[in-house]
């Protein structure tokens, strides 16, 4: 299997799950698997544009994780490349990531996540463990927005 695929119900409306994922003040806040932290995230969110993600761990080194948006749709999906540079996992070249947002009957956003890898990485597993506690944080994190301003369709 080269695949991660996970689906994750959120709260709040697409508009604001997408600006979580696409603004770096709120990547920043929930991006990081566990015992890693972003400490600063570059977007330029357009078609051919580049992201960088600069992670830190607690009991390692830093490393980055970047790539180039192939398509964006506001606020319906995002689809990305992902390679890790200056740790280990940069041997498993890059991978491309779909995140498709669609609004649910109770306004709030099934997300549907999908990352697909060349090269298989050794412990899949671990791969989608990741994106499983970030997006928990990220699920929280709205969650917190949310009740600090009353409101769902703002973060």
């Amino acid at each position: 299997m080269n695949t991660v695929f996970l689906t994750r119900k959120f709260n709040q409306p697409p508009e604001v799950v997408f600006e979580a994922l696409t603004t770096p003040d709120y990547v920043v806040q929930w991006f990081g698997p566990p015992g890693m932290r972003t400490r600063k995230v570059d977007i330029d969110l357009r078609n051919g544009g580049k992201y960088i993600f600069y992670l830190e761990g607690d009991h390692g080194p830093a490393f980055n994780i970047e790539g180039t948006y192939k398509d964006i749709n506001p606020p319906r999906m995002l689809m990305f490349t992902l390679k890790y540079v200056g740790t280990t996992m940069s041997r498993i070249g890059e991978s491309l990531v779909t995140i498709r947002l669609s609004t649910l009957s109770d306004g709030k956003t099934q997300m549907s996540f999908k990352q697909e890898f060349t090269l298989v990485p050794e412990n899949m597993e671990r791969r989608t463990k990741a994106w499983e506690a970030m997006f928990d944080k990220m699920y929280e994190y709205l969650n917190l927005k949310q009740t600090d301003h009353g409101q769902s369709d703002t973060i």
